[in-house]
């Protein structure tokens, strides 16, 4: 979510909010519109009610991560193009909400998106930090988040599953150590980092989430993990090569 706040700030500052809901409607809701349809049919579920409130993200059954992402990008388009003096107040008051009134795996993730949008808005300033004060961070975050790990494994926090206080302690580890991992591909040299396979993955990484999803519960070996890897690359390869045909056609 991190990334997705920062990927859409940068568009904004860009070209503003032209093209937005198209560009995402594509990019995020009709491959999922797709899959969810031919996997839910696959299934033999025939609860067609269902099937409508699932990919109107009315009900979120599944997919979690795409329900909540496009509820970032309605909250992004409303505060950037309606009031964007007010932007920060808006995406703090979605955070808040997010924390408190939604299950335990977003409210992880509340400030993610967020602090997305900040990176971006700030970018200039992050950029001219000396490669020390990205490791004085990279150690501040890593701390923070095995700290938090740590207080995790304690019996009293365990018991606290599902309470705000667990979700809190959830959150300062995988915000921390995301981040922590983030800094070090920055200062990595760009030819270790940026390769043929990582580049593969990250064009299809939506679609390997879509995939992947429903294909987690076959893995049994180290075997079956690579050809479920391997398989989920090929279906999702195959999904971005149609979606991307199908958009071409009816445009044109």
């Amino acid at each position: 979510m991190l990334l997705s706040g920062f990927g859409l700030t940068e568009s904004f500052s860009k070209r503003g909010m032209r093209g937005f809901l198209k560009s995402k409607l594509w990019r995020v809701w009709v491959p999922f519109l797709l899959f969810y349809t031919g996997i839910y049919l696959l299934y033999d579920k025939h609860n067609y009610k269902n099937l409508f409130l699932n990919i109107c993200s009315i009900r979120q059954d599944d997919y979690w991560y795409v329900h909540y992402m496009l509820r970032c990008y309605l909250v992004f388009w409303v505060a950037f193009k309606f009031f964007y003096k007010y932007r920060w107040y808006l995406l703090v008051a979605f955070a808040i909400y997010t924390f408190f009134c939604m299950d335990a795996i977003r409210a992880e993730q509340c400030l993610s998106f967020p602090i997305g949008v900040l990176l971006s808005e700030k970018r200039k300033k992050f950029l001219l930090l000396s490669k020390r004060k990205y490791v004085q961070l990279m150690a501040i975050f890593c701390i923070i988040g095995l700290v938090s790990l740590a207080i995790k494994q304690l019996p009293e926090v365990r018991d606290l599953c599902g309470t705000p206080f667990y979700s809190l302690v959830e959150f300062g580890i995988k915000l921390p150590l995301g981040i922590s991992v983030m800094i070090i591909l920055w200062l990595l040299p760009h030819r270790w980092v940026i390769n043929p396979v990582l580049a593969l993955c990250g064009a299809l990484s939506y679609e390997l989430y879509l995939v992947h999803m429903q294909m987690l519960g076959m893995v049994h070996s180290s075997l079956s993990a690579w050809m479920i890897l391997l398989i989920s690359m090929l279906i999702a390869f195959s999904l971005q090569k149609f979606l991307k045909q199908l958009q071409n056609f009816i445009l044109k």
